[in-house]
């Protein structure tokens, strides 16, 4: 059973242990072996590099200059995401060398299949997360027949444009923002208030405030920022267990004026060490490799256009959208073009989404599961990104389990809690 726990960029051999002993359910880990194999680019499968650790320090910082804060015109600011392309393409040649032009997700899922096949395996089982789910849709579309048991948890439609997806992802986001202000305004010591709408503007004064302030923290060198602070609120979406230090941390920033707990929250989204070095290539990863999969969209104009909507549209987050179209145009390698996936021949193909998801939103899901001739669609109940891991909610866990383990195809539309 090959295993990817999404990214792109994020690494399966250092993780395995983490898989076998506490991620996959002890059914799953006995009846299989458990196979990690980091994509081309990623991990120890020759990492891809573009930045030194200190220019990722300045990078996380604040020095994303695609973002319209309202400081600079639209025009400026797609011009800024082109120059940051350029930028950021001639770090990955200079660090790497051609290696990034080479780094596709089919690509990738070519060489899943060489192992598959040096290993001596007819077919190819997968349990797939978020990006993971990307990779397993562009492997059964090339490799139908020889699909085996796959499970894509988290789904992405490989059929969007890179400007749908960034859309669903902010909103997907922000709607978890404001679930987890609520969430919290139920309790008298919340720190952001005791309503919704008193929650969101707490926040959005408390991040307009690291704009030009950033705030001290524990590393006199390394005060929180704006950009900091919104990887931590936005980086502890991913999973509601997450959300109580959270809002400990917000406690502390706004209450104390510390923003330590919230800048060790970032750098944990961050793969930062409290050397300075980080633990993995992850945004090397993320950037040069979307930046293949994915084609620009649009013109200028609409790309102006989309981030009004937007801006208009999050309470939160809608300051911090981007221009990934502007991004790509002045990407130096070719790009895929985006189609749907349908396998068609392959076997069942499970695909999990999850209601709330904040990084995969579940109208993906859907359409992957509607995309693929063979796919079969869980839907769970939540707030998390993905559902399947050991100790989950048992029915999900059931269905995962039966049918990695038994090949129990779960009925079509079958809904967890």
């Amino acid at each position: 059973l090959f295993v990817n726990p999404g990214g792109p960029g994020g690494t399966v051999v250092s993780s395995l242990p983490y898989y076998a002993a506490q991620g996959i359910g002890e059914a799953i880990v006995k009846a299989y072996d458990i196979v990690a194999l980091d994509p081309r680019g990623v991990g120890d499968s020759t990492p891809v590099f573009c930045m030194t650790d200190l220019e990722k320090d300045e990078r996380n910082d604040g020095d994303d200059e695609d973002i319209d804060t309202g400081d600079e015109s639209p025009q400026s600011a797609v011009a800024a995401a082109q120059e940051d392309s350029r930028t950021f393409a001639a770090g990955c040649r200079e660090h790497s060398g051609s290696l990034f032009e080479h780094i596709d997700t089919v690509s990738a899922a070519r060489d899943f299949d060489m192992v598959r096949a040096v290993i001596g395996q007819d077919k190819l089982n997968l349990l797939g997360y978020s990006y993971g789910t990307f990779l397993g849709a562009t492997y059964a579309g090339l490799f139908p027949e020889n699909v085996g048991r796959f499970v894509l948890d988290g789904a992405l439609d490989p059929s969007l444009s890179i400007e749908d997806v960034s859309a669903m992802q902010m909103r997907g986001l922000d709607a978890s923002l404001q679930h987890w202000i609520s969430d919290c305004a139920t309790q008298a010591s919340c720190p952001m208030g005791r309503s919704l709408d008193e929650g969101i503007q707490t926040v959005r004064s408390f991040l307009d405030s690291l704009e030009d302030s950033p705030m001290r923290t524990n590393d006199p060198a390394r005060p929180l920022t704006e950009n900091l602070a919104v990887t931590a609120l936005t980086g502890a979406m991913y999973n509601t267990q997450w959300w109580p230090q959270l809002s400990d941390a917000y406690a502390d920033a706004v209450r104390r004026g510390d923003g330590s707990a919230l800048l060790d929250i970032a750098d944990l989204m961050n793969s930062r060490n409290p050397d300075g070095t980080y633990a993995d290539n992850s945004a090397d990863a993320i950037n040069a490799i979307n930046n293949l999969d994915y084609e620009p969209e649009g013109t200028t104009d609409q790309w102006i256009e989309r981030v009004n909507g937007l801006k208009s549209e999050l309470p939160i987050l809608g300051r911090y959208v981007g221009y990934p179209s502007a991004g790509l145009s002045a990407w130096p390698t070719e790009h895929a073009d985006r189609q749907p996936i349908h396998a068609t021949g392959a076997a069942p193909i499970l695909v999990i989404g999850t209601t709330h998801d904040p990084a995969t939103p579940y109208p993906m899901a859907q359409r992957l599961a509607e995309q693929l001739d063979s796919g079969v669609l869980i839907t769970v109940e939540g707030w998390n990104h993905t559902a399947y891991r050991r100790g989950a909610d048992q029915c999900v866990v059931r269905a995962v389990e039966d049918y990695l383990v038994k090949g129990n195809v779960p009925q079509n539309g079958l809904t967890c809690q």
